[in-house]
């Protein structure tokens, strides 16, 4: 029993949930995804609980309690923040607030009390959104983000193990234009050259051939003043020195930021920054400095737990580059989450 309930949980992270689209709702591509995340993950806790299956060691882990203080903190922090209804949900239309972090701490535990957590299913939902997002390119229609799904498909490349497939989903993200992708997916390609091409004088041919193309398919867009990342992580520290302790709450960038515009930042005025493009910013604007120190400090244990388990640490490292150059989704933070979870295990895979 435990190992069907088990099998059909994955299938749905792994599978069926970066592919759910819900044309009807409002905002048919996040919302519902979100919450679907968080039901899965609140009833798979549940159906552990009540057969004895979660190990209580885990919750004596250093990085388990590390993650909660996080949350305490941000709970406090949003408390602060003036308007708690948004950070407990979070913003349309990717509602990444408290609830959905609680879900992903709730993943992370779920995964480590696995037996079998069916990491060979990601290269299934890869090879669906790589599908759906190239017939979507063909038909004009708008079922997944590009800047979301060549985030999520950047994440996916370490566990893909099959040249065709990682040919497809290479393709797929070059199609998105998402530029922090295309900067993660180099980076990846590069590492699993060097840690798993046996003969290394190839991999020297490959990165000769590699450059150039990535050079004439990386897109030339024109930065203005306003989406200029630059100006926005100035006034993300600017605001975030302003209340440095614990911050502004989860969610509430926007309000950071606009308390931080002068007279001459015509353009900035005239968008709305909701989020700083940049996790390690976003936190510390959102929890403080106390944040912050949490969250960093958890990131230098989990690379010290999975650095012996190289695809892991490549994924954690793909991770790090596209959470500090884009906006993400619930499908990129699920990484982020599967690298935490496998942290709390006595053994990494």
């Amino acid at each position: 029993m435990r190992i069907e309930v088990e099998k059909y949980y994955y299938l749905l992270i792994w599978i069926v949930l970066p592919i759910l689209y819900w044309p009807n709702l409002p905002q048919p591509l996040e919302l519902y995804k979100t919450l679907i995340f968080i039901c899965l993950n609140f009833a798979y806790f549940g159906y552990m609980m009540a057969n004895n299956l979660i190990d209580k060691d885990i919750f004596m882990n250093k990085i388990f309690y590390l993650s909660v203080l996080l949350l305490v903190v941000q709970i406090f922090s949003s408390m602060m923040g003036g308007r708690f209804v948004i950070s407990f949900w979070g913003l349309p239309y990717r509602y990444y607030g408290i609830l959905t972090i609680v879900g992903g701490i709730i993943f992370a535990i779920n995964l480590a009390n696995s037996k079998n957590i069916y990491i060979k299913y990601i290269k299934y939902g890869a090879l669906f959104s790589s599908l759906i997002f190239i017939v979507q390119l063909t038909t004009n229609t708008v079922v997944i983000t590009p800047n979301f799904v060549g985030g999520y498909l950047t994440m996916c490349l370490p566990f893909l193990q099959n040249i065709f497939l990682y040919i497809l989903v290479l393709f797929a993200v070059l199609l998105t234009g998402s530029r922090g992708a295309i900067i993660a997916c180099a980076v990846i390609s590069i590492l699993l050259l060097f840690t798993f091409l046996k003969n290394k004088k190839y991999i020297f041919i490959i990165l000769l051939a590699t450059i150039p193309i990535i050079y004439f398919v990386y897109p030339q867009k024109a930065i203005s003043h306003f989406d200029n990342r630059i100006n926005i992580w100035q006034k993300g520290i600017e605001a975030g020195f302003k209340r440095p302790l614990i911050g502004y709450g989860v969610e509430n960038f926007e309000i950071a930021f606009g308390g931080v515009l002068k007279q001459n930042d015509f353009d900035l005025k005239n968008i709305r920054v909701d989020r700083a493009h940049n996790e390690i910013l976003e936190i510390f604007v959102n929890s403080g400095i106390v944040g912050l120190i949490l969250y960093l400090y958890t990131l230098y244990l989990v690379i010290i737990k999975v650095k012996s388990n190289k695809l892991i640490f490549i994924t954690l490292v793909g991770y790090l580059i596209i959470s500090n150059l884009n906006v993400m989704s619930i499908n990129e933070y699920i990484f982020y989450y599967l690298i935490i979870g496998l942290s709390l295990k006595n053994k990494v895979l």
